[in-house]
């Protein structure tokens, strides 16, 4: 409860710094004359880019049917804003998906496999958008931004190749990890699995590229309806930036937090404080989108899972 209030509290605070620096009334101004062409096309990209969210997990998850994975993932749209971030979001979609596999031990060694191969495909289209990019940024700057996405890159990859190693004394520590000692070696079992097959690895961090260059295609779309010209090299850096900023469980939904950060970046490109607002808004709005068709489908009964012969497991709920 405790730390929900705080993140309750951040949220405020932060949405009153951005509302202090700018016009509240000029941002929404700009959304709302948004032109219907751009909000349709906006949402069409944000749903396919959660597509391809789901198809970049049935690379992990091959016997599971594509229909339950967007299902799931739409469900982690939903349970991230109620649950207050990514992480609740991802631990939600873990467990619908685990209730409706036949190995659920698998689920969870998937589930974090993907979220480790999804920021280093992140971290590659940042970095590569850097090296392009020439006008907008000093070579200061990029060779700088470039060691860190690179230091995060390599510790990451560090952390993958272990990852099955390391992941079984940190949870053993965990209160009640006696009772868990069969799932978590099942859980670390799954890992080695992955972990040895490294093509697998490589195409899921190929599917981690497209999803962000999807997010870029929508602030890209978005911005240029609100009147922001930037190209697209410069979009990958600054969402890339925000993406891994959104990663701090600080606010609620990462609302406040995003505005911020869009404010605090763009304007370093001669964007107004009321455009970037205008574009973190939007950005909001695709994400309430989400969550009212996760919303809707949690209350919806599911559909029978497509399992193998032998399954015994409960549909999902």
């Amino acid at each position: 409860m405790m730390k929900s209030l705080a993140k309750i509290g951040i949220t405020v605070a932060l949405i009153v710094v951005v509302a202090l620096r700018a016009g509240v009334w000029d941002a929404l101004d700009r959304v709302l004359s948004l032109l219907p062409s751009v909000l349709l096309a906006s949402a069409a990209l944000y749903l396919l880019a959660l597509a391809v969210q789901s198809v970049k997990l049935r690379v992990l998850l091959p016997e599971c049917p594509f229909s339950l994975l967007f299902r799931v993932t739409m469900l982690g749209q939903f349970y991230g804003l109620v649950l207050f971030g990514q992480v609740g979001g991802d631990i939600a979609r873990t467990v619908c998906l685990a209730r409706a596999c036949d190995d659920p031990h698998k689920v969870v060694a998937a589930s974090l496999f993907d979220r480790i191969t999804g920021l280093i495909g992140l971290l590659i289209l940042t970095m590569a958008s850097l090296w392009l990019e020439t006008d907008h940024f000093s070579t200061g700057l990029r060779l700088t931004m470039a060691f860190l996405c690179g230091g995060i890159g390599l510790a990451l990859a560090a952390l993958l190749l272990p990852l099955h190693r390391l992941l079984a004394p940190v949870l053993a520590r965990l209160p009640f990890a006696d009772r868990w000692s069969g799932h978590l070696e099942r859980v670390r079992t799954a890992l080695t699995t992955f972990v040895a097959r490294p093509r697998l690895a490589m195409l899921s961090i190929l599917w981690g590229v497209v999803f962000q260059a999807m997010v870029v295609a929508i602030c890209a779309v978005l911005g240029a309806g609100i009147g922001i010209d930037l190209p697209p090299t410069v979009w990958a850096v600054v969402m890339g930036v925000l993406s891994l900023v959104l990663l701090a469980p600080v606010s609620v939904g990462g609302v406040g937090l995003r505005d911020v950060t869009l404010v605090g970046m763009l304007a370093g490109f001669g964007v107004s404080a009321d455009a970037a607002f205008a574009l973190s808004l939007t950005l909001l709005g695709l994400q309430l989108l989400g969550g009212a068709i996760g919303g809707v489908l949690s209350l919806m009964p599911p559909a029978a899972p497509q399992a193998a012969p032998s399954s015994n497991c409960p549909p999902s709920h």
